[in-house]
């Protein structure tokens, strides 16, 4: 059985907050897809997924290898996609 959960959003300066990073570290970890990738959520402003980044930060803190946060951000972001197919 499939539950549904509300899904809460963090601004981007409340991510840089928790990672303790600037800005140009955390958009580094984007694209070098060591973090998940902000969604939009309105016409003007963007949101991070927050289950997302405490998976992502649960794994960095676990020790994870950076092939293994790469693969989690990877099926984090294929999970957004299914779930936008079963719309």
């Amino acid at each position: 059985m499939t539950h549904k959960h509300a899904i809460s959003f963090l601004r981007k300066a409340d991510v840089t907050h928790r990672l303790k990073v600037c800005r140009n570290t955390l958009r580094s970890m984007i694209s070098d897809g060591m973090f998940p990738p902000s969604v939009p959520i309105g016409p003007r402003a963007v949101g991070f997924i927050e289950y997302e980044v405490e998976q992502t930060l649960d794994a960095m803190i676990s020790g994870s290898s950076t092939a293994e946060i790469k693969a989690l951000v990877r099926a984090l972001v294929l999970k957004r996609q299914d779930k936008r197919g079963g719309c």
